[in-house]
């Protein structure tokens, strides 16, 4: 960056903590926004990710042994 705007400043001196703490933008206008909501797509994506891992799981019976 190194352009000193708004932008640059908010991201240098902001300190998120975890991985889902939402995203600052600065629309034309100038004013800052704080958007914390999830896309639709977003949502699909975990969803998907969460049911792909749980297939991968072993099953919870354990296998007969003869």
């Amino acid at each position: 960056m190194g352009g000193g705007c708004q932008v640059e400043t908010m991201v240098k001196y902001w300190n998120c903590r975890g991985k889902d703490c939402g995203v600052w933008l600065l629309p034309p206008g100038g004013t800052l926004i704080y958007e914390n909501t999830k896309s639709i797509e977003r949502q699909r994506y975990k969803r998907k990710l969460a049911e792909f891992e749980e297939s991968l799981r072993p099953p919870c019976v354990l296998a007969p042994e003869y």
